[in-house]
Formats: C-alpha cells, sequence, structure tokens
C-alpha cells in the first residue's frame, strides 16, 4: 500500500476499516504527494492542491479513494469571501506570488477594464486574487494567484469558479489563461485544455508558458 511503501507512520489506535490517519515523516512529503497523485488523481480538485502543499508532520486520512489532510492550518472555503475589488487591491498578492520585487510587473495597463475578484479572509486580508476581462464571446483571466501560506484550502479553485461564472454571466463561451507550463496540469484537472504549444511571454525570460482554454456551458 502506498502509506506503508512510504514509510507513513499511523497516527492513534489502528481502526479496523479506513479511514486511517496517517502521519508524514521528514523527507517523505515530497514523494508521498508526488505518488499519490499519480495512483489516486481522482481524489478532486481541492485534494490536488492539499497534496501540492504537504509538509512533514502533517497528517492526512485515506478513505474511499480520496486523500484529505487532516489538522490543516490556514483557512477553510467557508471562511473566506469572493468579492470584486479595485485594480489596486490585487496589487500585493500579484507581487508576493508572481513578481517578487517586480512592482512594475504587477499592473496591467488594462486594469480598469477589467473585473478584478479578490478572496478575503475576515474582513480585509485578500489571499487571492484573479482579474476577469471580457470581449464578446471571448474570456481571458490573468494575474491569478494565492498566498502561499493559504493554498491547499480551495482558495484557488473557488477564485477560478466565480470567474468563470462571471465570464458566462457576461456572455462568453470560452475561457482561457497564459499559464505558466509547470502549472498546466492544475488547469487541466479543472476542464481546460491547451489551445497551442508552449512559447515564452516575456523578452529575456526562459519561463515558458500555455494558453490554457475551457468551453464555458
Amino acid at each position: 500500500m502506498l502509506f506503508r511503501r512510504l514509510g507513513l507512520r499511523v497516527v492513534g489506535a489502528r481502526p479496523a476499516c479506513h479511514p486511517r490517519r496517517y502521519a508524514i515523516p521528514a523527507g517523505k512529503a515530497a514523494k508521498f504527494a508526488t505518488t499519490a497523485k499519480t495512483l489516486y488523481g481522482v481524489a478532486g480538485s481541492e485534494t490536488m492542491e492539499v497534496l501540492d502543499t504537504l509538509q512533514p508532520g502533517d497528517t492526512v486520512t485515506f478513505e474511499g479513494g480520496r486523500i484529505r489532510l487532516k489538522d490543516k492550518a490556514g483557512p477553510t472555503t467557508s471562511s473566506v469571501t469572493i468579492n470584486r475589488v479595485a485594480p489596486e487591491a490585487t496589487v500585493g498578492v500579484r507581487e508576493a506570488v508572481l513578481w517578487p520585487g517586480r512592482p512594475d510587473m504587477c499592473r496591467l495597463a488594462e486594469d480598469a477594464q477589467g473585473l478584478p475578484l479578490a478572496a478575503t479572509l475576515g474582513d480585509d486580508q485578500v489571499i487571492g486574487v484573479v482579474s476577469l476581462f471580457v470581449d464578446g464571446a471571448a474570456a481571458r483571466f490573468r494575474k491569478f494567484a494565492v498566498l502561499e501560506a493559504h493554498r491547499g484550502a480551495g482558495v484557488g479553485s473557488r477564485l477560478l469558479q466565480a470567474a468563470e461564472a462571471e465570464a458566462l454571466r457576461l456572455g462568453a463561451k470560452t475561457i482561457d489563461c497564459d499559464a505558466r507550463a509547470e502549472t498546466a496540469s492544475y488547469y487541466e484537472k479543472r476542464g481546460y485544455s491547451a489551445a497551442g504549444p508552449p512559447f515564452a511571454k516575456y523578452e529575456g525570460s526562459e519561463q515558458l508558458y500555455a494558453t490554457m482554454r475551457k468551453p464555458l456551458a
């Protein structure tokens, strides 16, 4: 079994059946996440985000083919609200996640024409952002980011769903984004597919991007 092969330790009394709780020892978190995705990739979008954030000492359960993280610090989706905000309210998270130390890369000339959305914890703590742009039947989102400390709780999924819902409401038939090539699988699990080959987006940078597109119902 995956858990035993990775040397995970059972937490508490051993129950007669699932769910069982396992602790992840030092040095095993990355291997566990990679192997679990391969074997149990149908576990669900929020679970996939959780696996990306596993740390030694975290506790997981395995139940009915689903892997879930337990006792994870951070917000639950129910404690986070998604709202439209002023473009300037998105800049801090954009810089922290996408372009640290490059505020010049964190503002868009077309920001005023977009629909910026923020995931907010409490009254005013912005922990995730995305900006939506709709042009007739085609929608596009840019600057999608969630603070590292708040990943793994479904915040990114909720932001993406909110952007898709707004795009649909405004008449769009498709939605796309330019994703960093290494994150393409995140979007594929959410119904997106590559609309072309990887490409370099910024002069002087070796970072490759992929245009990911999804039809809207």
